[in-house]
């Protein structure tokens, strides 16, 4: 596959459909679904996100999916609500990041409400994305980071294959101020 030279061309699909679940790019229409679950995950969330370093306003969460709607157009990220296929409860997200489009690579990112933790929502929808980003759109790499002291974001990214190719050390500082160490889990394709 060569380079992908305007990924504003690509015709990423805006749902999917697993199992249990339907990953939808984000809307407006679910801003409060969203912000509801942020709040109610906020204390679990604010441990590895920076971006929940303090409770979104509804406001915030707007202005947050209008800017990943606009991201999507132009190729630079592809987030997507993920919803309970049977309820229609907002389970959290997830968002597929271009690193670099000369190889092409990309970088998965996720959170998940609290409630639904545990019980291998997460891994459904990373191994979705992640076979279609190497199988349609010819991802030669893909990676996951995440605190070192996040367990359960490294289990995700162990349960759907990745593998820690290292740690960046003294990478940051979490919403605490303290230091903490960045792991870096890769998937190559054929490797």
């Amino acid at each position: 596959m060569t380079p992908i030279e305007n990924p504003a061309e690509l015709d990423i699909p805006t749902r999917f459909e697993t199992e249990r679940m339907v990953l939808v790019a984000h809307e407006l229409s679910t801003a409060q679904a969203m912000n509801d679950a942020v709040r109610e995950s906020h204390k679990e969330l604010s441990a590895w996100m920076p971006w929940a370093k303090h409770v979104q306003t509804i406001e915030q969460t707007r202005a947050h999916i209008r800017q990943t709607m606009a991201d999507f157009i132009l190729g630079k990220t592809f987030a997507y609500s993920l919803t309970d296929k049977t309820t229609g409860a907002y389970m959290g997200n997830i968002g597929v990041h271009p690193h670099n489009w000369s190889v092409p690579s990309f970088e998965i990112g996720y959170w998940i409400n609290t409630r639904f933790a545990g019980q291998g929502y997460t891994s459904e929808a990373v191994r979705l994305l992640t076979n279609y980003f190497i199988e349609t759109v010819g991802a030669k790499r893909m990676l996951i980071r995440c605190d070192t002291r996040n367990q359960a974001s490294a289990g995700v990214a162990r349960k759907c294959g990745y593998t820690l190719e290292g740690v960046h050390h003294n990478y940051g500082r979490d919403n605490n101020g303290d230091l903490m160490h960045m792991a870096h889990h890769a998937l190559i394709p054929d490797a």
